[in-house]
């Protein structure tokens, strides 16, 4: 890399203390050439035909652009050995310690055990479990990879990827494969929650290793009670709540909460139901229910007495049994925790953030990341360098100019020594002779202002849509092709968009 790691650290804090705007870095971006830091060291500078050079990176040189690449590294004598169902066998030697807790590791339901030990030695290992009475043994015919390389392969990036995700799980909260903290702060976005989560990825570049971060914002329901939410967020108390609610009310929050996912404090907000976006037709006190005579009364012997019962209650179901529906006091009702929005075509996108605030977004993120302390890292030795993203030096394209003569033209156009005129039609037309030389001649005259050279007589050719079209296009493109033609103007005057298909299939990819 043309900037050295010292110095990186130290551009990383003139960033900090200055705040130089990421957003001029992007500007920048749709006209850059990105090097790799091996290839930069030997590709020769470019020149523009202008005799213009191009800006090129030096080694004195602050421009940076900064990845959401981290540098890291692990142990170099890591093996890994893999069999399936190995997870109990594993767990047993730990826990016997019949060999130190230090040298195996096992992950991912015991699929694969990593070590830093190696077995050939040792092995078979037989381990014996009185209680039962039998034996196990653990038999590995060779490692899946050498220890002691500088790099292991893609597999084996993927298994201390694995790894890495599996200690992360204990210091945030895994929705999908996105990591969100705990403890994090939520922007409001109309009646929901906006969260920055980030994803994580292992990459072998020809840096070495280098741990990917890319972040990511999701739209939460908050995690409130449902009555809650529907004052505060959806109704924004736009209404005096005084224990009821009006028609359009009813409207306006089923739309919203369909399909969205509740537990219940009569569960002790452990089952899940699904909201239908309906509600129940009549008030809790007339919806009869067996053994309690009604939905009020069956409550209040459960030991929660309505506080609204001039609310109807929402019509939701059991997770997994869409057939049985139920009707539920919405003020009993809670918003699943971590409960994605789910997406529509009525829905904005989230909006981007912008590039200076995604840049600090990233860098709290891997900072957040308990990699230097946790107990599986260090029998790894995974070492992560998260006090700057990786630096990739770049030059800037000047922009191309149109040189223009004093007239306006080109000043050395190309010069067509062979055109064709081709007019595609339905059927013949009595005033089509006047329309081709119309177009020819507005063609011909804008060609005269650029001073292009255009033939004076072009090939011209009329094509009618019958059933002999495919075999007419293909003989007169031939033709075309054959006297080498630079040059085809086509005017179609055809209502079939299946003509303008065939045309373009034949034209383009059978005759280039």
């Amino acid at each position: 890399m043309s900037v050295t790691k010292d110095k990186a650290k130290e551009q990383f804090k003139k960033y900090e203390g200055i705040h130089k705007p990421m957003d001029e870095q992007t500007n920048t971006l749709a006209a850059l050439v990105l090097t790799t830091p091996e290839k930069q060291s030997t590709a020769p500078k470019s020149v523009q035909a202008s005799g213009t050079a191009l800006q090129q990176v030096e080694d004195d040189s602050d421009d940076v652009i900064y990845t959401n690449h981290f540098p890291c590294s692990f142990s170099l004598d890591l093996t890994f050995y893999h069999r399936e169902k190995r997870r109990q066998f594993v767990s047993d030697i730990l826990f016997a310690k019949t060999i130190h807790a230090t040298a195996v590791c096992w992950y991912d339901e015991g699929s694969c055990m990593y070590s830093t030990t190696n077995f050939k030695d040792k092995l078979p290992i037989i381990y014996e479990k009185e209680e039962h009475g039998y034996q196990r043994r653990l038999t590995i015919n060779g490692p899946s990879t050498t220890s002691g390389t500088k790099y292991l392969d893609q597999s084996s990036i993927r298994i201390i990827e694995t790894l890495i995700k599996q200690v992360l799980k204990q210091q945030f909260k895994v929705v999908g494969s996105v990591f969100y903290r705990w403890d994090e702060e939520a922007d409001q976005d109309g009646p929901y929650n906006l969260l920055t989560g980030f994803k994580l990825a292992m990459c072998l570049t020809e840096s070495g290793p280098t741990l990917n971060v890319d972040t990511t914002i999701t739209r939460f329901y908050p995690h409130l009670d449902l009555l809650a939410f529907i004052l505060e967020r959806l109704l924004k108390n736009e209404s005096s709540f005084r224990g009821s609610l009006l028609d359009r009310h009813y409207d306006q929050i089923g739309n919203r909460l369909k399909d969205v996912e509740v537990t219940t404090a009569q569960s002790n907000y452990e089952k899940i139901y699904i909201l239908t976006g309906y509600f129940s037709d009549q008030l809790p006190e007339k919806t009869p229910i067996k053994e309690q005579g009604n939905l009020l009364n069956y409550y209040k012997h459960l030991g929660f007495e309505l506080r609204y019962p001039q609310l109807y209650c929402v019509k939701a179901y059991p997770l997994g049994n869409p057939q049985n529906l139920v009707d539920l006091p919405i003020e009993l009702c809670c918003l699943r925790e971590w409960q994605q929005v789910k997406e529509d075509e009525n829905t904005k996108p989230v909006p981007a953030p912008t590039v200076d605030k995604r840049y600090h977004s990233i860098l709290t993120a891997i900072r957040y990341c308990n990699f230097h302390d946790d107990e599986l890292c260090k029998e790894i030795q995974l070492e992560v360098n998260c006090q700057t993203m990786m630096g990739i030096p770049y030059e800037t394209l000047s922009k191309r100019q149109i040189i223009l003569g004093r007239q306006g033209a080109f000043t050395n156009p190309v010069s067509i020594d062979n055109m064709a005129f081709i007019y595609l039609a339905e059927r013949q037309q009595p005033n089509a002779r006047q329309i081709q030389e119309k177009l020819l001649n507005n063609f011909y005259d804008a060609a005269n202002r650029q001073r292009m050279t255009l033939p004076e007589y072009p090939n011209e050719y009329e094509i009618f849509a019958d059933r002999n079209l495919e075999d007419k296009v293909r003989s007169v493109l031939s033709k075309l092709k054959h006297k080498q033609c630079q040059f085809i103007l086509c005017l179609e005057n055809c209502r079939n968009s299946k003509i303008h298909e065939l045309f373009k299939q034949i034209a383009c990819n059978e005759f280039g």
